[in-house]
């Protein structure tokens, strides 16, 4: 490559740049930055050098085409780009995703025979394709058989078959059914027969599962780490099985629960490895006093991130108890737990010094006393929600922002865009 000297004609003291000089490396990071479209289209043209500096390992461990989603036209253009080139970049790739219309584009064609050579792929999203079929997935598993995380989030097609080509990867740690709505107990029992040994499992708004099929599942496949649960159709069983064989759980949720009682929030003391405890929308046979002293009895001193949602079960008494029992929680969500009051609110901030997140959406009984202190109690929280508080006087939250810049306050009124389905605005936008 020439070098290229560039003078600096406003002061004789500023050195020489020789661009054709700097090592590989810095160009390297310098490529890190470029979209990997313009990698193809330009960088490889420029030189010999830049061309072979291109397909360095760190520029292609990840190629994510949720991006592109809208533009169908690139992507086209980037796969014609990419082809002849997938030799040098096959065997680097890790992490692959597509978005709904990309994944469409892809696995609808021949297009997806390209992508079918990336043999080292660990991580797969193909979330809200159409084109996953139990055919299409039986490929997967086939070609992509050191794949640990699989993501078929909304993939419509997806049924128990599906679920039979799933169990046939042979490394999967992770399995994301999110929305598939044609998966019963058949698919779920190919997925605890499985010979890999599964860490995570979300089944949120799979509505077909039973008990039976959950308890079969923790009982073969008892290393899970992470299981999520969509409650509509389970019982306390499916609780006290899941406490009983997965002895290293960490992270537990159940939303729509309502079929339970207070014996799973017996079942769930104890469980003093939990990081992540969701229970949201939860029966109204579940009392005060069985939540109190799930963080009474055992203290859950490795609990970041907490949600019991829409219940009035959370009183002031259960507040203390979380101060108490969970002084390490970052992330924490009391939405419509209507009973809660300003005091237990004091304690709460007092001894949980590490939030990072707190939403108490549909407090109506919290006045706001707290928030004078709050930004010296709480220095890491950076999202504050207190949508429909109505009792919450304006000008504390005026305040508590003028203090905390860096704070993001939430009310009702307007349409926050991160959560779409949730009406609510940043009060800063009000300022």
């Amino acid at each position: 490559m020439e070098a290229y000297v560039f003078e600096d004609f406003d002061s004789d003291s500023e050195p020489e740049v020789l661009w054709g000089e700097l090592p590989d490396d810095v160009w390297l990071q310098i490529f890190r930055f470029l979209p990997q479209y313009t990698i193809l289209s330009v960088i490889c043209n420029v030189c010999s050098r830049f061309r072979a500096t291109a397909f360095y390992s760190t520029l292609w461990r990840v190629l994510d085409f949720r991006k592109w989603d809208d533009h169908p036209a690139l992507v086209m253009s980037f796969l014609e780009l990419l082809k002849p080139e997938m030799g040098k970049v096959s065997n680097h790739l890790r992490s692959l995703s597509f978005g709904k219309n990309t994944g469409n584009n892809v696995f609808g064609s021949n297009s997806r025979w390209l992508f079918y050579a990336c043999h080292n792929l660990v991580y797969l999203d193909v979330g809200e394709c159409d084109q996953m079929t139990a055919l299409t997935v039986d490929e997967l598993a086939y070609y992509f058989c050191n794949v640990k995380t699989l993501i078929l989030q909304g993939c419509r097609k997806v049924d128990d078959e599906a679920m039979r080509a799933v169990s046939k990867f042979p490394n999967l740690s992770s399995l994301n059914i999110t929305n598939c709505t044609n998966v019963t107990d058949v698919g779920l029992n190919f997925v605890a027969g499985m010979r890999s040994r599964l860490l995570h499992l979300e089944t949120s708004e799979v509505w077909h599962l039973s008990d039976e099929a959950i308890q079969n599942l923790v009982s073969q496949q008892p290393q899970i780490e992470s299981l999520i649960l969509y409650g509509e159709n389970l019982t306390d069983l499916s609780v006290i099985s899941t406490c009983h064989y997965l002895g290293n759980l960490r992270t537990f949720q159940m939303s729509f629960c309502r079929g339970l009682t207070d014996r799973s929030i017996f079942a769930l003391c104890g469980k003093v490895r939990l990081q992540t405890l969701h229970l949201k929308k939860i029966a109204e046979e579940i009392t005060t006093e069985a939540l109190t002293l799930l963080f009474k009895e055992t203290p859950l001193v490795n609990l970041r991130d907490l949600a019991i949602c829409n219940t009035d079960a959370i009183v002031d008494d259960t507040v203390y108890a979380i101060a108490a029992g969970c002084p390490n929680l970052q992330k924490l969500h009391l939405d419509w737990c209507c009973e809660v009051t300003d005091n237990s609110m004091g304690e709460l901030f007092r001894s949980c010094r590490h939030l990072q997140f707190v939403s108490l959406t549909g407090l109506g009984g919290l006045e706001g006393n707290w928030l004078v202190d709050i930004d010296h109690q709480l220095p890491f929280l950076t999202h504050l929600d207190v949508s429909l508080c109505r009792s919450i006087p304006g000008h504390r939250l005026r305040h508590l922002l003028l203090r905390n810049r860096k704070l993001e306050v939430y009310i009702h009124g307007g349409h926050l865009a991160q959560e779409p389905r949730r009406r609510r605005v940043a009060l800063r936008d009000y300022l």
